[in-house]
Formats: structure tokens, sequence, C-alpha cells
């Protein structure tokens, strides 16, 4: 008798703890639908050391680097360094519908390796590596984010991120 009110008890503690889970992944927070890309712009500068040596590219460099069809995002900035020797950079991208967000997030995660592994095979600035080891990919609603920047920045960006989709 005992065993059953036990397995009774974990059993009432597993459903708990799996419906909480549920209703806190289901009716989480709701994500900004309609965020100007120029306001993400706009707040990184802020927030950036090296703001002023990063360079936006055009769909050609969306295209040939990335993989990602410019039809498939509403808009986007892909900020690059273009000057100096960082490698630091970030992209936004908001894609054009859910359907779209797999392939982008997929996309961007394969250029991040690629970076990645050309920086290992000709890097020169080792106090750099540690940007692109820690790169990261944050998905939250239509929009993707990206950044290869210090930990610091880093954590900013997201925040920022996140702060800009409430």
């Amino acid at each position: 008798m005992n065993f059953k009110k036990i397995t009774k008890g974990i059993l009432l503690i597993i459903i708990s703890a799996v419906s909480i889970f549920s209703f806190a992944s289901c009716g989480g927070e709701s994500v900004a639908a309609d965020v100007p890309i120029s306001d993400f712009t706009d707040k990184f500068a802020s927030i950036l050391t090296n703001s002023d040596k990063l360079s936006a590219v055009d769909d050609s460099y969306l295209s040939g680097m990335l993989d990602i069809n410019a039809s498939d995002v509403d808009d986007y900035i892909l900020m690059v360094q273009a000057m100096g020797t960082a490698i630091d950079q970030y992209g936004v991208f908001k894609v054009t519908d859910a359907s779209k967000r797999a392939s982008v997030k997929t996309s961007v995660q394969s250029y991040i390796d690629t970076t990645k592994a050309n920086w290992a095979n000709f890097n020169y600035l080792p106090e750099e590596t540690v940007k692109i080891d820690n790169a990261t990919v944050v998905e939250r609603g239509n929009y993707i984010l990206f950044t290869i920047m210090s930990e610091s920045e880093k954590t900013q960006i997201v925040d920022a991120f996140n702060n800009l989709l409430k």
C-alpha cells in the first residue's frame, strides 16, 4: 500500500512539473511583431565600443556568405568589421514568416561555423578567437540575432535585443 501511495505521489509531482513547464513555455512572453531594424542598430551602436569600425553589408553578402535569400527576410542588418583586425560582427534578421525561421537560423549557424573554421586556419590574433568560439544565435518570434563579440558586449546586445522585442 505504501508503494502505491509513493507511486501516486511521484506521478502527481511529475504531472505537476510537466504542467507548469508547459504553461510557462506556451503562455510565455509575447514578442513585438514589428520592431524596425533601425531600432536595433541604433541601440547596439550605443553599446558597442567599436561600432564605428563596423559596416553594413548588402544582399550579395547575405546570399553569398550566409546563403540567405533576401526574399526570406523582411528586413535585416548585418554589420561586419570593416576596419581594424577584430572579428566583431552581428546580424539581426526579421524573417518574412515563421516558415523561414529554421532555414535562416540554420544559415546563420553555418556562417558562424564557417567563420570559426576560417579563423582557426588563418588566425593571427588569438585574443579574438574567444569571440568566435562564444558566438551566439538567438531566436525570438520572427527575429534572429547573431553576435560575434566580447562576452560583456554580447550580454548587453542580447539583453537589448530581448528588451526591444517586449
